[in-house]
């Protein structure tokens, strides 16, 4: 019985009921006639009878009641978690769940190597920021995270972004030092806070920055959930949100405007969780100009949001805004993109449903892409436990010439 078994749930659902009943309530034969109703605080059913039970008279007896109470709380919230994960599908067996996680985290190329040896990313002369940027807080780290609102003057969006900066930024001789910039994206639902936290990002960055895995960098955390609770997937929608002009115009000009941040497209990377794998994606293919590599850790590669008609009808648009389309039926051309997933993990591998995932076939059609790369993971579901280690060897990944 696994994981996201119907029957589970129906079990911890009937426990949850019927455990109370059993420790408040009674049911007892009536001799002679019976009525049917409510006598004297007794309901009547026939020849049954349902009363209350009496107060237990015994400490161990009042203990006993409580105890089987407390039982029954504990399963109502089991049985809310076995639900939600048969929507969600965090752990797929019991083992994803209690069983031990990946032991090692292997990187391999997907396709053929780039030709010739990555451009070196050598620092260059910054524009001064042309806006303050407001105080932020130190972490752990000893880097700072910035809050920083924006408003879209292209996208007509308003939102909270994260600005991690290394300490590097403000150590002495760097004053005038640019450097290259990781947007690092939530799922949906999900915010830069969440993310941030749950893939421990903050130490992660700064431990590949101090082993010389990658160049001091700037971490950007935007939200992508542009207008809640609808699910844009980082799309422009035809005469709907403009959750792509949110990133790739809005947020970027407000990066570029407050930070000493490179101008220079290769140096911009983009990385994402779950639905922000799906747009860093889409981030690198449709916007080359602006970003030179991507990593989708847990994600899928084509968008669906349920209930909801994201591309206005229109064939083309939907092919152009699915990376697994283009990877299939475009000639390919170089690429920098890392694919991350389990084989675990049916809402990112792949599975029967129309929402599960496509990286298996994803990572079948990047074997003719040039530059890409893959990390299969064999066990994990779709939750952060599972791909939260995995972000140090992305790191690494692209600070291979691939933009840190």
């Amino acid at each position: 019985m696994g994981l996201r078994s119907a029957m589970l749930a129906a079990i911890l659902v009937a426990l949850t009921v019927l455990l109370p009943i059993g420790v408040l309530l009674r049911l007892s034969i009536v001799r002679g006639s019976a009525r049917r109703g409510l006598t004297e605080g007794r309901l009547l059913f026939g020849r049954l009878r349902l009363e209350a039970r009496d107060r237990p008279k015994t400490v161990a007896g009042l203990g006993v009641r409580w105890l089987v109470l407390v039982l029954a709380q504990l399963l109502a919230i089991a049985s809310m978690l076995v639900i939600a994960n048969r929507q969600l599908v965090f752990y797929q067996e019991w083992s994803d769940l209690l069983g031990p996680r990946n032991a090692a985290i292997d990187l391999h190329p997907a396709g053929p190597a780039l030709p010739g040896e990555p451009a070196p990313l050598s620092g260059s002369v910054a524009a001064p920021p042309q806006e303050p940027l407001p105080p932020g807080k130190a972490t752990p780290s000893g880097a700072s995270l910035v809050t920083l609102q924006v408003t879209g003057q292209a996208s007509g969006v308003r939102g909270d972004v994260l600005i991690w900066l290394p300490p590097a930024y403000v150590a002495q001789g760097n004053e005038t030092k640019e450097f290259p910039v990781l947007f690092f994206l939530p799922g949906s639902p999900g915010t830069p806070e969440g993310v941030f936290n749950q893939f421990a990002f903050d130490a992660a960055a700064s431990e590949a920055i101090g082993r010389g895995a990658v160049q001091p960098f700037i971490g950007v955390l935007p939200p992508i959930m542009t207008h809640p609770p609808r699910d844009t997937e980082c799309l422009d929608i035809p005469n709907g949100p403009k959750s792509e002009t949110w990133l790739t115009a809005d947020v970027r000009d407000a990066i570029l405007r407050t930070v000493r941040a490179s101008r220079d497209p290769a140096r911009w990377t983009a990385a994402g969780y779950s639905t922000g794998g799906l747009c860093a994606t889409n981030l690198l293919l449709r916007h080359r100009d602006k970003f030179g590599a991507a990593v989708s850790i847990g994600g899928y590669f084509r968008p669906w949001a349920k209930g909801d008609d994201l591309f206005g009808g229109s064939e083309d648009f939907r092919r152009s805004v699915s990376p697994v389309w283009q990877f299939q039926n475009t000639p390919p051309q170089p690429t920098r993109l890392l694919i991350v997933s389990s084989t675990r993990d049916r809402s990112s591998w792949s599975g029967p449903g129309v929402f599960d995932g496509d990286s298996a076939a994803m990572i079948e059609a990047a074997a003719r892409w040039p530059g890409t790369a893959k990390i299969v993971l064999d066990t994990g579901g779709h939750d952060f436990v599972t791909y939260r280690p995995t972000l140090p060897l992305a790191l690494e990944w692209l600070g291979r010439g691939n933009g840190l």
